[in-house]
């Protein structure tokens, strides 16, 4: 497997838990505001769930968990389940209607499951976590440029051509999803995808999307990255043929 290869397939999978990430700070939205109690009432619930939560999970994920990010990005070892249960706890502290920041959640997702995966793909688990942090910052804010942007600045030059190798991918696996639901749909991931343009990504909830689509469309990516490779010259290589 080709370190192209793998790091298209790396995005694909930090694009994959961005989704996660998404749908698991929807629902836990969505079912603690059917409750049928008064909002003070529900977050005095949700407080005894975390109050019960933390003690099992590990007092880590509290607050902004700069400590897991810290001890990722510098290539400690983390719990392969760190990212799921920071998953957990901000989407059970948000969806519930408490303050906090989604981004720093976010940096702290991206880098532990990047620092978990990085072994499957022949990855140092600091560089790993490095790309992880990028790949999701892309795409659970649908941000790819600044997310490459913010990877070089941090990490440095260096990184660059790897930072954008798993940025676009994680940007194209989570669809037309966001931790941000008032953003504005500008364009499309796909032409073949049908939404609502500009039109806040929550008025898009409605259209559902097969997974099939999506393997679709990398298939074609695929054919089309595999095609470009064998006949680099484009049109005019054809011209020429012709011509001939």
């Amino acid at each position: 497997m080709t370190l192209t290869v793998k790091m298209l397939l790396f995005g694909m999978l930090v694009g994959l838990v961005a989704l996660l990430f998404i749908k698991t700070l929807e629902s836990a939205h969505t079912l603690f505001h059917r409750l049928p109690v008064s909002p003070p009432m529900r977050t005095a619930v949700v407080g005894a769930v975390l109050a019960l939560l933390f003690p099992l999970m590990g007092y880590s994920y509290m607050g902004l968990s700069l400590d897991l990010l810290h001890a990722a990005l510098a290539g400690s070892a983390v719990a392969a389940a760190a990212f799921l249960w920071k998953i957990v706890a901000t989407s059970v502290t948000l969806g519930s209607g408490w303050s906090g920041g989604i981004i720093t959640p976010i940096f702290v997702v991206g880098a532990t499951a990047g620092s978990v995966m990085a072994p499957l793909f022949g990855f140092s688990p600091q560089f790993g976590a490095a790309l992880g942090m990028v790949g999701l910052v892309s795409a659970a804010a649908n941000t790819p440029i600044a997310a490459i942007v913010m990877g070089v600045e941090l990490f440095g030059p260096g990184i660059g051509v790897a930072a954008a190798a798993v940025a676009i991918p994680a940007f194209l696996s989570v669809g037309h999803h966001s931790v941000y639901p008032s953003q504005i749909l500008a364009l499309r991931k796909a032409e073949s995808i049908r939404v609502h343009l500009n039109r806040p990504l929550e008025e898009n909830r409605d259209i559902e999307i097969h997974p099939r689509t999506y393997l679709l469309l990398w298939r074609r990516w695929v054919r089309r990255l595999g095609h470009r490779r064998q006949n680099p010259s484009g049109k005019a290589f054809e011209n020429h043929r012709r011509a001939g």
